[in-house]
């Protein structure tokens, strides 16, 4: 692959300093370029297939302007000196073939021209989408990390909701379990009494019993 078919495809890729690699711009796999960039042209084939094409076309421009300087060379007819000895009409053929050299000379340069502003074209706007991808997907990415946020935030009033039911039953069922205790209590207090009663009673019939 020749050098000016190769820079196409860093249109997609970025070298990383010091290694003989190179990152995908598009989704940012790590591709080695030590000896080739087939590898880096392949990657593109099998995962980004616009991008793929685009570098197709690039590339399949470049050797077309290529084929087309080379080829002006050998259009170009040369003017007969006035001194020479062909006739006039000869002279005349040669200048008519020389002035329509020369336009198809210019109409091959202005079409490469504007092929070259096209091709130009093209790849700022694959630039652009490319920056709008990323632009995109790092948004999709803050979108999701404050939607995580919600989820964590969410689950933390959950937590603590639980905390403060939890807390609410452990205060009812302390409160349950001193009613209790309180109850037990009077009901002994209830026995004291009764007891007592009991033995005034048994002292009482005693103490008639006695008088008698």
């Amino acid at each position: 692959m020749s050098r000016i078919n190769a820079s196409v495809l860093w249109d997609y890729f970025k070298k990383i300093s010091d290694t003989k690699k190179a990152l995908c711009t598009l989704c940012g796999e790590e591709y080695s370029f030590a000896t080739t960039t087939g590898n880096l042209k392949a990657h593109l084939k099998k995962k980004h297939k616009a991008a793929f094409s685009a570098v197709a076309e690039a590339q399949e421009q470049a050797r077309y302007n290529d084929r087309g300087n080379r080829s002006v060379i050998y259009e170009y007819v040369v003017v007969p000196s006035p001194t020479s000895s062909v006739n006039e009409s000869t002279t005349t053929e040669c200048t008519k073939a020389n002035l329509q050299s020369r336009e198809s000379l210019s109409e091959k340069r202005s079409k490469l021209s504007q092929e070259g502003k096209d091709t130009s074209k093209e790849n700022r706007l694959i630039e652009e989408l490319t920056e709008e991808k990323i632009r995109i997907a790092n948004l999709q990415k803050e979108l999701i990390e404050k939607e995580m946020e919600e989820k964590n935030l969410k689950i933390t009033l959950l937590q603590d909701e639980m905390n403060h039911k939890k807390l609410l039953y452990e205060l009812e069922k302390y409160e349950i379990e001193h009613r209790k205790q309180e109850i037990k209590h009077k009901k002994q207090i209830n026995d004291l009494s009764k007891q007592e009663m009991l033995l005034k009673i048994e002292v009482l019939n005693a103490t008639l019993s006695n008088s008698r």
